[in-house]
């Protein structure tokens, strides 16, 4: 359906915001970073919009659900309709919109939808060529396959986590570039190390939210600030080690917080300076 779009491409980009200036009602197909950034631009661009989720709550990838709530009340308070908890299964014409239908009684009709799902990791090459895979092409910290000479780097690797243990994979235009670089110079001989805690950053409407490390897997928050104004900062912890930290519209707390997570050896007295925070809970 010429109606649906994705967002992958620089022509994704410029198609979407064609469909998007003609106004309308726009649905949203998750509600993960790029499908609230969309839903933010839509509103402000004054078409209606639905955000439709199969989880629980949006931002589950990346934020604890009370944090992820409140960014979702943010958008209500714009007028975004957010659905939580429903899959869509079909998508048909209705004239000269798209009717979304799924589970149990969900139907959103359209002039524009947008899916932002996520992705998979495109790994046939690398199956073929036998290098080991689990959602994702498996590197060790030198960016080396298991196949000798062989590296990886970027959205499709799956790297050792340096702050939970095991792996992660992650998709964020930064540490793409980062590990592209050093994956560059381990094959030119120059051992590098790249083993870095995420760091990324989303603006919607007036909030600019900035994450690092895992927030999402956190079991304790101590929060700074107003979490429903989205004016705070957060310490995000499991079991007692410090893993993430959240900020909105806080960027000088921000650069100084983030230390603590991507820096394990730096003193805590410094970055901590001024903040005061209180124990809120994490869903």
């Amino acid at each position: 359906l010429r109606a649906v779009h994705h967002l992958r491409t620089l022509a994704d980009a410029q198609a979407l915001r064609g469909a998007l200036l003609r106004g309308g009602h726009v649905l949203v197909v998750g509600a993960g970073l790029i499908g609230l950034e969309v839903a933010a631009a839509a509103r402000l661009l004054d078409c209606g919009v639905t955000v439709v989720e199969r989880g629980p709550e949006p931002l589950g990838q990346a934020l604890p659900p009370t944090i992820a709530r409140a960014v979702a009340d943010h958008h209500r308070g714009y007028g975004v309709d957010i659905r939580t908890g429903v899959q869509l299964d079909r998508f048909q014409h209705d004239g000269d919109s798209v009717l979304a239908t799924g589970r149990s009684t969900t139907r959103v009709t359209a002039q524009t939808v947008v899916v932002a799902v996520g992705m998979r990791p495109e790994t046939t090459l690398a199956e073929q060529a036998g290098l080991a895979v689990d959602d994702g092409i498996i590197v060790d910290e030198y960016c080396a396959t298991s196949a000798p000479g062989i590296f990886a780097a970027g959205d499709v690797a799956r790297r050792p986590d340096p702050l939970l243990g095991g792996s992660c994979r992650i998709e964020h235009w930064t540490h793409a570039q980062e590990h592209g670089a050093a994956a560059a110079r381990n094959m030119l001989g120059i051992t590098t190390r790249f083993a870095p805690v995420p760091w990324y950053w989303t603006h919607q409407y007036n909030t600019n939210l900035q994450i690092c490390g895992f927030p999402q897997e956190a079991d304790s928050i101590t929060l700074n600030g107003n979490l429903a104004a989205l004016d705070f900062s957060a310490l995000l912890h499991r079991q007692g080690k410090l893993i993430g930290v959240v900020c909105a519209n806080r960027p000088g707390d921000f650069r100084r917080l983030r230390q603590l997570v991507t820096t394990p050896a730096l003193p805590v007295s410094e970055p901590l300076r001024d903040f005061d925070g209180e124990p809120i809970p994490v869903g």
